[in-house]
């Protein structure tokens, strides 16, 4: 089990928009750093390779199936139910659309720490306010905490977020 300031952490549960293949997961679970059991890997949209590839590395896996942002709100209800059965400590997501429903998620299963990687904020520039408004909700109310995996995002995150 990993340990984050002295507490065990026995429930890791990321979300991500799309079921494709996901190199950053299987670099995480193979780096051995937390017990595959303590880890579940799922997506917003349909199953795919994703799935297949957390099946094939011993690790849970799941799929919400939404076909669209109207669908989102029941897949954040799925998902909450999810994250109370599986007593989640952590919910880390992944991409706009991963962000927006496993963050609701998470708020709604009471989950400890909800967290939001902002891997894409390299985006915010091109989508102007169509993206910023989501952005902003997940980086305010709906996330503890905002993993920007490089300078550059961080500085975006600030710029255009207000966000440090």
């Amino acid at each position: 089990m990993a340990q984050i300031e002295n507490r065990t952490i026995e429930s890791v549960v990321h979300v991500i928009t799309d079921a494709g293949p996901h190199p950053y997961f299987q670099t995480l679970i193979e780096s051995g750093r937390m017990e595959r059991s303590a880890l579940t890997v799922g997506c917003v949209g349909a199953a795919g390779a994703l799935q297949a590839e957390m099946v094939a590395l011993g690790v849970s896996t799941f799929a919400l199936g939404a076909t669209g942002r109207a669908a989102y709100p029941i897949a954040a209800i799925r998902l909450a139910r999810l994250l109370r059965r599986s007593r989640a400590q952590i919910v880390q997501t992944h991409l706009v659309d991963g962000c927006l429903v496993g963050l609701a998620a998470a708020r709604l299963a009471r989950t400890p720490v909800p967290i939001m990687t902002a891997h894409h904020s390299h985006e915010l520039p091109f989508h102007g306010r169509r993206l910023l408004w989501p952005e902003r909700l997940c980086a305010g109310p709906l996330s503890d905490h905002i993993i920007a995996p490089d300078r550059k995002s961080r500085r975006l995150n600030s710029s255009h977020l207000g966000i440090s």
